[in-house]
């Protein structure tokens, strides 16, 4: 049987079924049209459109809005234009939709969770930087939600410290803690120095405190300033060469030391637990309370010694099962073992743990710290401020974050919120511009800074320092 229809609705039909297939390529229903779209935005992106990339990467998602790669692609441009909330969602959304695929930020490769992590990072920091410490707090949440880096646990315990929640910092110290137990035997003492502002400056006391006495022979008291400045000190790449120096300085001072230093009540315990673990045949949590022994007390021998050894049984059964990851565990056997003859040179078993060593290099270990670099000391022109470049509402100025007690700009009057406009006549765009700018210049030179200062344009005229840091 033939159905006619008259003219008009015909039409009426064919408007719906036009209507229903313009829906298909809006809300999800058309992933042909989706993959065109995201394609076209690329194309876009890579030329510098940024207006059209967005606008192709919206209709992309509009069509399908399962498409990870469009929200991952969406991210990395949000990322670029410094719009880091929206990058975030963006990544964020791309691995919630188990899209896998890698972003490459500051020349790394990381996954889309981390990627989102990263980006909540930059706008908690910048929250912070302008003192609205709540938001700053809500967003150090969002990237910890998204990846958990330990060093947002230091970030959080700084930002309470700021809002004075005291029991939200000590909450955040424990969690530091049991990434990072270094600080654990001083916790008492120091409370919450090491989310606060003069951690430096009690830093700084007691390396010099520990100089004077490793000169005038107190080897022990030394020992004992060099290991509350490693406990000050961050686990992190900007401290690294200082780290590098003091767990120098601790193991050269504990060998020099009568009577030798007694494990902390803190180290005790891990040393305990890596011997309980051990004998129960739970190597890989032996070898995490290891770490966590080590980390607290670089210095003492038998826990490198024990761990490489730890490290060695897994590699061998990492070879059996012809695993790639033998040569990583001999390699990090290397490195301890190393450690443990720098600490123990006179130690009765030297010539088993040389000939260990000898051993996993032929089994394709190599040590991971190859070569040994000299950690010294080099002195630079000094403001006295701790800056960074905000984006956040389009603001992008670079502001003041700290200012050092007693340095020249504390002196000058610069003051942690100021937005630094010009130095020496000319306009500053980004920290690294401006890190130049007074590395141009002389200790002893006077140099005018205008910053802007609630709202009004100041110029302040400090007379720069020195000061010394680190350098390999």
């Amino acid at each position: 049987m033939i159905y006619r229809f008259s003219k008009p609705i015909f039409f009426i039909i064919i408007a719906i079924i036009v209507v229903a297939l313009s829906g298909c390529a809006t809300t999800g229903n058309n992933p042909i049209l989706a993959h065109n779209y995201n394609s076209t935005a690329v194309k876009a992106h890579d030329s510098g459109d940024s207006e059209n990339a967005l606008k192709y990467y919206e209709l992309a998602i509009k069509a399908d809005p399962s498409l990870g790669a469009a929200w991952r692609n969406r991210g990395v441009l949000y990322w670029k234009l410094n719009q880091h909330a929206k990058s975030y969602a963006d990544f964020l959304k791309a691995s919630q939709l188990g899209y896998k695929s890698t972003v490459n930020i500051y020349d790394i490769d990381y996954s889309l969770a981390q990627a989102a992590a990263l980006a909540a990072d930059v706008v908690a920091a910048d929250f912070y930087a302008l003192g609205e410490y709540d938001e700053a707090l809500k967003w150090w949440k969002k990237a910890m939600a998204a990846y958990t880096w330990p060093i947002d646990f230091l970030r959080i315990g700084q930002t309470h410290v700021r809002r004075n929640d005291v029991a939200g910092a000590y909450k955040a110290l424990e969690q530091w803690l049991e990434h990072y137990p270094r600080y654990a035997p001083y916790k008492e003492s120091l409370e919450l120095l090491l989310f606060a502002d003069d951690r430096d400056s009690v830093r700084n006391a007691e390396e010099q405190a520990a100089s004077k006495a490793e000169k005038s022979g107190d080897f022990l008291s030394a020992f004992k300033h060099y290991n509350k400045a490693y406990a000050l000190t961050f686990p992190f790449s900007w401290e690294k060469k200082r780290q590098r120096s003091l767990i120098s300085a601790l193991i050269r001072t504990y060998q020099k030391a009568q009577p030798k230093p007694e494990l902390p009540e803190e180290a005790r315990r891990y040393q305990i637990q890596s011997q309980t673990h051990t004998f129960a045949g739970r190597d890989k949590k032996a070898i995490a309370a290891y770490k966590k022994l080590i980390d607290i007390c670089p210095w003492f021998p038998e826990a490198s010694f024990n761990q490489a050894l730890l490290l060695d049984k897994l590699g061998r059964v990492a070879l059996e099962n012809k695993d790639s990851s033998a040569r990583d565990f001999f390699s990090q056997a290397i490195s301890l073992m190393k450690r443990y003859l720098e600490i123990a040179p006179n130690a009765p078993n030297i010539r088993t743990a040389r000939d260990r060593i000898y051993e996993w290099e032929a089994l394709g270990g190599k040590d991971t710290v190859q070569t040994k670099t000299k950690t010294t000391s080099t002195t630079k022109t000094w403001l006295g401020v701790e800056h960074r470049f905000i984006t956040l509402r389009q603001i992008n100025k670079v502001i003041i974050q700290r200012v050092f007690s007693g340095s020249p700009a504390d002196k000058a009057g610069l003051k942690a919120g100021d937005f630094i406009l010009q130095f020496e006549g000319q306009s500053v765009t980004g920290t690294s511009q401006f890190i130049k700018m007074i590395q141009s210049k002389n200790p002893g030179d006077q140099v005018e800074i205008i910053v802007e200062h609630d709202g009004r344009e100041l110029g302040i005229h400090p007379i720069l320092g020195s000061r010394e840091f680190f350098v390999e």
